[in-house]
């Protein structure tokens, strides 16, 4: 834990290992400094060639991550690979991670064929947004990209 904690490329490599193997703590130490752990952010899930995550490991939605995960995914830096992760984070918690639904509709242009998905993962169960989310969704089926998944994030919200 305490090599995990630092802040170099080993910290990052230990706080991956520490992730993959489970450990509740590393959720924790994931949240500081979330920009500068980039191996450990994608040992949070489990993707398949071309960036389609096939799982995300059992994490708890810990309000301090969920928090960093927010500010990180509104970042100028954050690249596709980053946002995938990011992402695959935000729609394992599903509507725990409502309060992050300003941040996706913030970043929908930017990522238009991933975050329709995780949208409507997140809303639901949460009504304040629904509305909000709904009218971004259906602004965004006549775009050429991420169209089609608005169009399948708004059949799975009906």
């Amino acid at each position: 834990m305490r090599l995990a904690s630092g802040d170099d490329v080993l910290a990052d490599r230990a706080l991956s290992v520490l992730i993959a193997a489970d450990v509740p703590e590393a959720m924790s130490l994931l949240a500081w400094h979330l920009s500068d752990r980039p191996r450990a952010l994608a040992a949070t899930v489990v993707s398949e060639a071309g960036g389609r995550i096939r799982y995300v490991r059992p994490l708890a939605c810990d309000p301090a991550l969920l928090e960093a995960v927010r500010a990180r995914l509104v970042s100028d830096g954050v690249g596709e690979e980053e946002s995938v992760y990011l992402l695959g984070v935000l729609a394992h918690w599903g509507p725990k991670a409502g309060s992050a639904i300003p941040e996706l509709l913030a970043v929908l242009p930017r990522f238009p064929r991933r975050v329709p998905e995780v949208l409507a993962s997140v809303v639901a169960g949460v009504e304040e947004y629904r509305e909000a989310v709904v009218d971004a969704l259906e602004a965004a089926v006549g775009r050429p990209e991420g169209g089609e998944a608005a169009a399948a994030a708004l059949r799975r919200l009906a």
